[in-house]
């Protein structure tokens, strides 16, 4: 079979559909370029999945695997080694700084900086075990010897001294305060008392706090498992939309201020954590350390392993905002499974921008970089975004 293709694809490019009514201009962001890849993974073995899904979306593979692996955590029913989630955590920050970081000082900085931080993420990512693009560092309960071992004889002093710069990089950023209206509710992840935590065990819906054991029933797809799901969140007594990212994080700031902001927290959580790094000569890495602090699975009758519970959530709060792995088994299959992106999550949002600037006139381009949807057209230079507009 030979394929012919007659049409340039430009990876920039952006579309924006939106037709007229009484009310005004209704607009929405086409999403379809992330497909939904849940329908996938049903009958997959349960331990290849989080494998199978950041190799499907490769953009962000840091924030599936840790989703997954925290999915596989609840399954098994699991605590994390506290040595162990301090390396989870700075494999986390490293993303932010290696998705995130870059784009911002890119676009509102100078681009040789923006290759130094780019340099930065990855010294900071290898330091938590990754090598290469794919991560393979959690493991349920814990994290791998190899990346136990990885972070144990980093440099903590030299990485230290290129936060400390980047910093200074992003603290000189010309900021503005005036925040990015929204009427939904904001959500994030958080820990027990309510405190921002990026690998917590609740979501904070505005003032209510949600345990992420309960999203099943705390979170559903108007559309399910549509590319676009519009999703809601049970707060209040009610069935509400809400967004996610940094927007969601600091509702007082803009959009680019809130993003900078979670910059800044992950330079400063990734210091505080090299801060407390014992240097290696005094270090012996021993693997049980960074493992589980409870069984990974009790035996049947028969002497095979069963999973202590049928349905587990993993939520991280990555570079973009909320990722949900939701993982439903029978014995060691998945059986179903729901993967909200924050793409998806934020789509609602980013519909209410987009509409509200086509109703003033307004910039396209700020509305989608607000929102940060995981597709190729967020790496344009500013200004360089192909925004295509279609009336339906």
């Amino acid at each position: 079979m030979r394929l012919q293709l007659n049409e340039l694809v430009d990876p920039l490019a952006a579309r924006v559909l939106y037709s007229r009514s009484a009310e005004g201009i209704h607009a929405r962001f086409d999403i379809s370029g992330v497909p939904r890849v849940d329908p996938l993974l049903a009958g997959k073995p349960i331990d290849d999945v989080p494998s199978i899904v950041m190799r499907l979306c490769g953009l962000c593979p840091i924030t599936h695997h840790l989703a997954g692996i925290r999915a596989l955590d609840a399954l098994y029913g699991m605590s994390v080694a506290p040595a162990a989630q301090r390396v989870r955590q700075l494999l986390h920050h490293a993303s932010v700084l290696d998705v995130l970081a870059p784009r911002v000082a890119a676009i509102y900085g100078d681009r040789e900086q923006a290759r130094s931080i780019k340099q930065l993420a990855k010294r900071v990512c290898a330091a938590a075990g990754l090598e290469g693009h794919f991560p393979f560092v959690a493991v349920p309960g814990g994290v791998t010897e190899q990346a136990a071992s990885a972070f144990a004889h980093c440099d903590a002093r030299s990485l230290l001294d290129a936060v400390a710069w980047a910093h200074g990089v992003f603290g000189a950023l010309q900021l503005t305060t005036a925040p990015t209206l929204y009427d939904g509710v904001n959500v994030t992840v958080a820990n027990e008392s309510g405190d921002y935590d990026p690998l917590g065990d609740y979501l904070r819906a505005d003032d209510e706090l949600i345990p992420v054991a309960d999203v099943p029933v705390k979170i559903r797809e108007t559309y399910p498992f549509d590319s676009a799901p519009r999703p809601e969140i049970f707060v209040g007594g009610s069935w509400r939309t809400y967004r996610v990212g940094p927007a969601a994080r600091y509702p007082h700031r803009d959009a680019l201020s809130a993003q900078v902001e979670s910059i800044m927290d992950s330079l400063a959580a990734i210091s505080q954590i090299l801060s407390t790094h014992i240097p290696s000569e005094l270090v012996n890495v021993h693997a049980d350390t960074y493992a589980a602090e409870s069984p990974c699975s009790t035996p049947d009758a028969h002497g095979q392993d069963q999973r202590i519970h049928t349905v587990g959530t993993g939520a991280v709060d990555g570079p973009r905002g909320l990722l949900l792995h939701t993982y439903e088994v029978e014995g060691s299959v998945l059986s179903r499974c729901r993967i909200l992106s924050p793409t998806a999550q934020n789509e609602t949002w980013l519909a209410q921008m987009l509409s509200e600037a086509l109703e003033s006139g307004g910039d396209l381009e700020t509305a989608i970089r607000a929102a940060d949807p995981c597709l190729p057209c967020t790496a344009a230079p500013l200004g360089g975004m192909t925004i295509i507009t279609e009336e339906n």
